[in-house]
């Protein structure tokens, strides 16, 4: 939260005056508003709980480049979007002359100031994989999500051994009394968090849980596959908003004693031979998928503009006998110049910690790397596994 006498609130709604995503014009549980760039029209996410602004896209259009990349944006970088590019003494003067001729509106928006939720620190990885593992163990997976997930390439021995279960649908309560009973943590764990001394899951809707393990096997993170649908009556907008919410980090930060989740790189599918090629994509799911139907070793961040997933998988990398690191982003980095953007900043981090990835080009008929090995095994029907190409040259 940022001690200026002014607020988020104040500046955005009252100074600002976007143009908000449909339906999101009002805070969700964590605070976040979603607003369109003034200057591409592309959406963005504003915090009004932390004060805080997040873009990566870092056009060269954009007054406050650089102010929200790794880090996240505060109210005078927001100021700058709109405003245009001036030294933060400025911003900050001009919002103050803007404050002092509506003091009444300042001081309203001031006193409604969200107040951020009181959390826990994420407790450490053992405790993480204790919990999710009773919570797993607990849940079963319907017969739509094995169907999903067969359809994808997986068999059902690879659907144990990653550990798929569909969210509960009934009994959260049993669930997380029965987890205490065990000696599992509650506080500290994503997901979680205590009411009245009582345990809580924050957990609603449908879809599937998909595990990410760490370097050593431990379960650290449930990432979320929600069952959303897209149909031929939504619009643009409608279809864009329903793909952006399909994956979501299973997490209780918007809770009082619940925890933030992070985003954690994807390790490989557990078991899998690790060998002195490896291909990175984005998604753990999508790794996964790509790893069974290849029998290759994928390894996956959470995103592309997820940086610091990458430079901890760059870490452990180095300690492991690789002659080749496979850049198998998903295709779509030929007509969007952001996914572009951010995959050469994935190249140049890599050169950092002494890889030169290599881009593995399939073409762009099928946008992922799991699309375009399922595909192959499709016109292959009598292969189990369909073998890599060979590694791309530099």
């Amino acid at each position: 939260m940022s001690q200026f006498p002014f607020s988020m609130n104040f500046v955005l709604y009252d100074l600002c005056h976007p143009a908000f995503e449909k339906g999101r014009d009002k805070p969700n549980g964590k605070g976040e508003v979603l607003i369109k760039c003034p200057h591409t029209g592309k959406e963005f996410e504003v915090n009004l709980n932390k004060e805080t602004w997040n873009c990566f896209r870092e056009c060269a259009c954009c007054p406050a480049k650089g102010m929200s990349a790794e880090k996240n944006g505060g109210i005078l970088g927001l100021y700058k979007v709109f405003f245009g590019s001036m030294s933060n003494s400025d911003a900050y003067r001009c919002i103050m002359d803007a404050m002092q001729g509506n003091p009444g509106l300042a001081k309203m928006r001031m006193d409604t100031k969200p107040k951020p939720k009181e959390t826990v620190p994420r407790l450490p990885d053992e405790e993480l994989d204790k919990t999710y593992r009773a919570f797993l163990n607990n849940l079963t997976l319907s017969k739509e999500h094995r169907a999903d997930l067969l359809a994808r390439g997986f068999d059902d021995e690879d659907i144990k051994k990653m550990g798929f279960r569909s969210l509960p649908q009934s009994g959260l309560n049993v669930i997380g009394q029965s987890l205490q009973a065990q000696g599992c943590k509650i506080e500290g764990v994503p997901g979680f968090y205590t009411r009245y001394g009582k345990p809580e899951i924050n957990c609603a809707g449908s879809g599937y849980f998909i595990p990410y393990r760490n370097e050593t096997g431990l379960i650290v993170g449930l990432q979320v596959r929600y069952d959303v649908k897209i149909t031929p009556e939504m619009d643009e907008d409608e279809v864009k908003q329903a793909k952006m919410s399909r994956y979501r980090w299973f997490s209780s930060s918007s809770k009082t004693h619940g925890a933030a989740a992070k985003n954690v790189p994807f390790y490989g599918v557990p078991g899998m031979e690790r060998k002195d090629a490896v291909y990175v994509t984005e998604g753990g799911l999508k790794a996964a998928a790509a790893s069974v139907l290849s029998d290759g070793w994928f390894i996956a961040i959470p995103g592309v503009l997820c940086y610091d997933s990458w430079r901890e998988l760059l870490e452990f990398l180095k300690t492991q006998n690789i002659k080749h690191l496979i850049d198998a982003f998903d295709s779509d980095r030929e007509t969007n110049p952001q996914v572009a953007r951010a995959i050469s900043k994935l190249h140049a981090i890599a050169r950092s910690y002494g890889f030169e990835m290599v881009h593995w080009d399939w073409g762009t008929e099928q946008k992922g790397v799991d699309d375009y090995l399922l595909a192959l095994k499709k016109k292959r029907a009598e292969q189990e596994n369909i073998p890599l190409p060979p590694i791309p040259k530099k």
